[in-house]
């Protein structure tokens, strides 16, 4: 148990991002801080990680989380999941939808709070295949506020987390009950709300110019128009605020859409770069996730076969 501690807490520090760089480690030092004359083995680390109870993991991760770095502070945080497919026949697996292989199969999934601007996780939750990011929105929301503290939230959802108008709300209730809490979940597009969003009036549309795609490459025209949309079985009172994204695509392809649900006040054109860099870090997501899994051994918990 000494060394699988140690290992798992030093490898971090000396750079060694996967478990399986075990394989290459042969440096004394390394050996020595993980309480040992040789460095530990792969196969010897994931055994004891796989021997590991779920609750003691769970309670380590909920006292490591970082967060003093939105403690009184304003964080832009996105919440989104990762999906774990399994394969093992040992255990009944719930089934759930896999984007990467379009299909539904046995899998796992694991829910994340993501501070945009810093480029880390708040926290982590890991839940059956079958549960969604619209079951997780509100209890991720509230523990970041409960837990964190922090002086403003910015909270960034996908379009899963609003997949019915009664989710939508459901957010958006939260964000009204909340003084410090502002919400923007990209929306649905629903074709008879597509149309809708289509047919405004041009003189709406305020034109924006970003960066190409790589060096060289010409901007790209953007049109924000702010809308309001009703949801169902609501009066036009309660109607959404919306922003209307409209990517001018060049050529034959038909444009993109892009609309937004925000409680925010801010103008378009600030909400949208919250969006944009949300988009910017999905990359340094994905690239955490896979040293959560392959270098934390996150997906390996026995509580993740439920």
């Amino acid at each position: 148990m000494r060394r699988g501690l140690l290992t798992s807490a030093f490898a971090p520090v000396v750079g060694l991002e996967r478990l399986f760089h075990l394989e290459q480690m042969t440096d004394r030092g390394f050996a020595l801080l993980t309480g040992g004359t040789s460095c530990p083995t792969r196969q010897f680390v994931g055994g004891w990680r796989r021997h590991l109870r779920w609750y003691e993991v769970d309670a380590f991760c909920r006292r490591t989380c970082p967060w003093d770095l939105v403690a009184g502070d304003d964080a832009l945080v996105s919440f989104d999941e990762h999906t774990i497919p399994r394969w093992t026949h040992k255990f009944s697996i719930r089934k759930g939808y896999v984007t990467t292989r379009n299909k539904y199969m046995r899998c796992e999934k694991l829910f994340y709070g993501y501070h945009v601007e810093m480029d880390r996780y708040l926290c982590v939750r890991g839940t059956p295949g079958h549960v969604e990011l619209r079951d997780v929105a509100l209890p991720l929301t509230r523990r970041v506020l409960n837990c964190g503290r922090p002086r403003h939230l910015h909270a960034l959802f996908d379009a899963g987390a609003g997949k019915s108008d009664a989710n939508v709300r459901a957010v958006l209730d939260l964000a009204a009950q909340t003084p410090n809490l502002t919400v923007t979940l990209r929306a649905c597009r629903y074709p008879h709300r597509l149309r809708a969003w289509k047919r405004l009036p041009s003189g709406l549309f305020t034109c924006y110019e970003e960066p190409g795609a790589y060096v060289g490459a010409p901007p790209k025209e953007i049109r924000l128009a702010e809308t309001r949309t009703t949801l169902k079985d609501e009066a036009a009172e309660q109607a959404v605020r919306t922003i209307v994204c409209r990517e001018v695509v060049p050529g034959p392809k038909k444009d993109r859409w892009h609309p937004l649900y925000t409680t925010s006040t801010a103008e378009p054109v600030e909400v949208l770069a919250g969006v944009y860099k949300l988009f910017a870090s999905k990359g340094h997501m994905a690239w955490a996730h896979q040293g959560l899994r392959g270098g934390l051994a996150y997906d390996l918990r026995e509580r993740f076969y439920w």
